[in-house]
């Protein structure tokens, strides 16, 4: 039996390494001052501790030392001033709780709407496909919720009330851990302007302060 040799050559690779699109080295920074509560590193290590002060641009969770994509939150007490304009004189569209269903039918391009019954002057429409042939027939189920233009007259007690649920709504929105909540909010002062009245606000509260930085 006749034997075989085979030979092997080593080079040195010249593929370079493959980054994920979601490995984008960085840090997460404090976007505002703040006392530490609590804190989390999913990605990279920790640089905060409970009770720790931290201001506006410091490293929360160090990403770039480790090459790594830093991922975690911190969440902090925080204070913050807020200033609400409050128009003495506002009109506000609002919803009705009025709704017409119908279905709208687009046939080889003319439109058709079927089973309508309202037509409300001012409203939003949600449209949802049931059925659909490219250029011949098209099938949508329609919703319209009526709304109505509400005139609100604020004094100053009753701005100072909408200008307090405006900050809670818009907290609301903007938090992203169920953690997160608004502590205190008390009002700093009111000012009555021609038009409007000026409230100024001082919050306390425990928020996620780390954003991600490359």
């Amino acid at each position: 039996k006749k034997g075989s040799v085979l030979n092997v050559t080593i080079e040195p690779s010249t593929t370079k390494n493959i980054v994920k699109d979601d490995v984008i080295v960085g840090n997460i920074v404090a976007k505002k001052d703040g006392m530490v509560e609590s804190y989390m590193a999913f990605n990279g290590t920790s640089i905060v501790k409970d009770k720790m002060y931290v201001k506006k641009g410091d490293i929360l969770i160090n990403g770039k030392d480790y090459n790594t994509h830093a991922k975690g939150y911190v969440l902090a007490t925080t204070y913050e001033t807020i200033k609400i304009d409050v128009l003495k004189q506002e009109t506000r569209e609002e919803y009705t709780g009025k709704s017409s269903g119908y279905y709208g039918l687009k046939l080889f391009g003319i439109n058709m709407n079927i089973f309508k019954k309202h037509q409300f002057e001012s409203k939003d429409i949600v449209e949802k496909k049931v059925f659909n042939i490219p250029y011949l027939i098209t099938l949508n189920q329609i919703e319209e919720y009526e709304k109505n233009g509400i005139i609100y007259v604020y004094n100053a007690t009753s701005a100072k009330e909408y200008a307090k649920s405006v900050i809670l709504d818009d907290f609301s929105k903007s938090k992203t851990l169920n953690s997160e909540e608004i502590k205190r909010i008390e009002v700093l002062t009111v000012k009555e302007m021609e038009k409007h009245f000026e409230v100024t606000f001082l919050v306390k509260k425990i928020e996620s302060i780390g954003v991600f930085v490359k």
